[in-house]
């Protein structure tokens, strides 16, 4: 199910994230790097495994979008009063904490 958020220009947002299955081994790099493709600026993410949270600045037109089922919730911010918040998920191991955890 996906739902409508609409972004304007020059507004800071932030994104909560929930991957499933083999989506969870995408890097924070790959994640970013598609909200770059979008337009936004600044872009970080934070977290592993299943759930993360990016943040960024729309730096296009306003639009009203469709935003993927991934995409579990979305506000705008500012970055100079407001934080981000901090991804909070029970713990799914990746395939790099299985391939850690096997061997060490």
């Amino acid at each position: 199910m996906s739902h409508q958020f609409t972004v304007e220009p020059d507004k800071s947002y932030w994104a909560k994230i929930r991957l499933l299955g083999f989506m969870t081994i995408a890097t924070n790099s790959q994640i970013a790097d598609k909200f770059k493709e979008l337009g936004f600026v600044d872009v970080e993410v934070k977290g592993k495994g299943e759930v993360r949270i990016a943040s960024g600045k729309w730096t296009g037109v306003e639009a009203t979008v469709d935003l993927p089922k991934e995409v579990v919730s979305a506000q705008s911010y500012d970055p100079a009063v407001d934080k981000v918040p901090e991804p909070t998920h029970q713990h799914t191991d990746t395939a790099s904490d299985i391939i850690s955890n096997s061997l060490g």
